[in-house]
């Protein structure tokens, strides 16, 4: 299949070189490109204008070019070594040899040229609906490397004595290989691509498809081949603008070879706006317009893909940026729940237990004749205060395990920081720390998800409490104060801690995910807290003053919230 380096060595110590041989399915493929080269080399032989040895386009030396970007470079020599007698067999009957030799021989470097830049050049390129990709194409597989081709094809005629105007022929050439390369390279490319990875096309797409080509062929018709003005040659552009801004690169090179095709007809015939001067004059005129339709449209084409890729390719950050933030909150709500479970037990033990308390009383009262009606009610009411505190406690937990979805609705934070340290309550004295809250009781209320803040809230009072229990003293201390700001019309949080502070080398860190300061923590905390508050359309910092760390946060009073 190529030539490769054994890693065995002879006893010279010199790496050999072994030969493997194609094996089948390369030389089948390798024969199939062949008989591509022919039939279309054959085939456009015929298509020549009157009077003039050149056509709209040469399909061979794209075809050669589209191999040698589809196949392993270790590949490439059996490629051209076995393209020659098919490149003989379809010119020889109609052109000397001399001329056929030469035409292969810069041919086949043209090629070359043209590959090598652009598998270097692009990081991806088996595929032309990138804008850099096609840019390389135009300047190397349209221009340069056709150029340096035919300027040593023709001088190269001109000493054989087959031509007798080197200008003429250089410049035919090269706008014949530019239009060939520029149209049918990217579509053969894509069209393998496609291959390799079939997908169902929709069948209104194929109808559209259908409906533009033939949309181009009946304004393609009324402009060269009914007698109209020359800025009339523009009335197809529509539509080929349209294929290539809906379609791609693929349906832009279909577009243009359909107008060429349908422009050469007229030429052919003796219709349209090229017949009026000379023949080769007129030729070279019909062919540079297509040539520059062509760029501009593929250019067009590209860029417009590209466009498309990029948006869909932020989109697809996007939500995967949403599924990130989704886990990590869950994640965060999962070992939340882990370190309150004791502080939830404690606080549902007690009324529960004292609502078996009073209810057994309240059956020992009614075995007993003197029971008093009074007595009872007192009981029956401690049961039901101890029952709605025991199913508020049990709220609270179902909020803090709610789905992640929003509901978003007018909450009052003071009542939802009261609520908080309710439930932390017991846990706070189980830390030994005390908290102070000044709130301000003028704040106005905002629009936020209850349970996504009350999460935020817990994750930012037990890292707290983590802190202040750390510091080594007797009774830690957190100070929690609410301050409504007019000029930025946002309510703002502050909570500081009597702990040992945060270093400086980590209070940049502290919303980094797992970055965590004291054991038996996993670091998700500050992380969900951030996630939370700038889905609300609020930040959230950390900063030191003096010795006291303090974490704040604002949240928009009374705006919508930025959605999750």
């Amino acid at each position: 299949m190529d030539w490769k380096a054994d890693k065995l060595r002879d006893t010279a110590g010199v790496p050999r070189l072994t030969f493997v041989p194609p094996n089948t399915q390369t030389m089948v493929a390798a024969l199939a490109v062949g008989t591509c080269y022919f039939l279309t080399a054959r085939f456009e032989a015929t298509l020549g204008f009157p009077s003039t040895p050149a056509s709209t386009l040469w399909a061979p030396n794209a075809i050669v070019l589209a191999t040698l970007l589809l196949v392993p470079r270790a590949q490439w020599w059996l490629y051209l070594l076995l393209l020659l007698p098919f490149h003989l067999a379809a010119l020889l009957p109609t052109q000397p040899l001399s001329r056929v030799l030469v035409e292969y021989g810069t041919n086949v470097p043209e090629a070359l040229i043209a590959a090598v830049a652009i598998l270097t050049l692009c990081p991806e390129p088996r595929r032309f609906d990138r804008l850099r990709s096609m840019s390389v194409l135009i300047v190397f597989g349209c221009l340069i490397a056709p150029f340096a081709a035919n300027l040593a094809m023709s001088a190269a005629l001109v000493q054989l004595g087959l031509t007798e105007n080197f200008r003429l022929t250089l410049i035919a050439g090269t706008l014949i290989d530019w239009f060939a390369v520029l149209t049918l390279v990217p579509l053969i490319v894509h069209a393998h691509r496609w291959t390799r990875g079939l997908r169902r096309v929709s069948r209104r797409r194929v109808l559209e498809t259908c409906g533009l080509l033939a949309g181009t062929i009946v304004l393609a018709t009324l402009a060269f081949i009914e007698p109209l003005a020359p800025q009339e040659l523009f009335i197809p552009l529509p539509l080929l603008m349209w294929a290539g801004i809906r379609f791609g690169v693929s349906a832009a090179c279909l577009s243009v070879l359909t107008l060429g095709a349908v422009a050469t007809w007229s030429v052919m015939n003796g219709r349209g706006p090229w017949v009026d001067r000379h023949p080769m004059l007129n030729v070279l005129s019909l062919i540079l317009f297509l040539d520059v339709m062509a760029t501009l449209l593929l250019v067009l084409a590209a860029t417009f893909a590209e466009r498309r890729e990029a948006i869909a390719a932020r989109r697809r950050a996007e939500r995967e940026a949403r599924e990130q933030r989704q886990q990590v909150s869950l994640l965060s709500r999962t070992v939340l729940m882990g370190s309150l479970s004791g502080a939830f037990a404690h606080e549902l033990n007690q009324p529960f237990t004292s609502i078996m308390a009073n209810a057994q009383a309240a059956l020992q009262l009614l075995k007993g004749s003197s029971a008093e009606a009074r007595e009872l009610r007192e009981i029956l009411g401690d049961i039901i205060r101890e029952d709605r505190r025991g199913t508020k406690v049990l709220r609270n937990i179902q909020g803090l395990l709610s789905p992640v979805t929003a509901s978003w609705q007018a909450v009052d934070l003071n009542t939802l920081i009261d609520e908080v340290l309710q439930l932390l309550r017991s846990d706070l004295r189980a830390r030994h720390v005390t908290i102070v809250t000044g709130l301000d009781p003028q704040q106005p209320l905002v629009l936020a998800d209850r349970a996504q803040i009350q999460r935020c809230l817990l994750n930012l009072i037990l890292s707290g409490s983590d802190a202040a229990a750390s510091a080594g003293e007797e009774q830690g201390e957190l100070t929690l104060t609410t301050h409504y700001s007019a000029e930025r019309h946002a309510v703002e949080i502050f909570l500081a801690d009597s702990g040992s502070g945060i270093a400086a080398e980590d209070l940049a860190q502290m919303f980094q995910p797992f970055f965590m300061t004291r054991q038996n923590r996993v670091g998700l905390g500050l992380t969900a807290s951030r996630s939370i508050v700038e889905a609300h359309g609020g930040r959230m910092w950390t900063e030191m003053r003096g010795h006291t760390a303090i974490v704040g946060l604002t949240l928009p009073a009374n705006l919508a919230p930025k959605p999750a």
